[in-house]
């Protein structure tokens, strides 16, 4: 009986370290995010995608992501990116918002990219401050972590 509650404990902390290393790296660069510098950008490839995905009992969700291609110079050299902001993974429920922020960074428009210091190939086009995405990755860890923790302190005898 032991293995295996030790065998699910360790699981547990290795699901509740994952999350709030997770949470902690998000959080991390959302900080130094907020402290990097600007430069001119120009856009060279504005677009949006449109994803559907069917669910198993059939039915259908559509999302959207926009794509957009840009260059900028840091110390003379020229470097391309395609972030529009941190979490640019994220999909865009709304056609309408996909679109306004394609049209934003219409092709051919100069605009402020900001980049990395330490990195200038790491760049993005919005500069938000730390959303609380990173939160949601300790929160999910923190229970797992804690039952792993506590779990074997307590007997785990069944009840008679």
């Amino acid at each position: 009986m032991w293995p295996k509650i030790l065998f699910f404990c360790v699981g547990l902390l290795i699901a509740g370290s994952a999350g709030g290393v997770y949470g902690y790296g998000l959080y991390r660069y959302a900080v130094a995010e907020s402290a990097w510098e600007e430069t001119d950008g120009r856009i060279l490839a504005s677009e949006y995608s449109e994803h559907v995905s069917e669910d198993t009992d059939g039915s259908s969700s559509t999302s959207y992501r926009a794509h957009v291609r840009y260059l900028y110079a840091v110390g003379g050299r020229e470097y391309r990116g395609r972030a529009i902001w941190l979490y640019y993974h994220i999909p865009i429920d709304d056609r309408f918002d996909a679109q306004d922020l394609v049209e934003a960074f219409a092709a051919g428009r100069t605009v402020p990219v900001y980049y990395d210091p330490a990195d200038p190939g790491d760049a993005v086009l919005i500069v938000e401050p730390p959303s609380l995405w990173w939160l949601a990755g300790v929160a999910f860890g923190l229970p797992f972590l804690l039952v792993g923790l506590f779990a074997p302190r307590f007997d785990m005898r069944p009840l008679a």
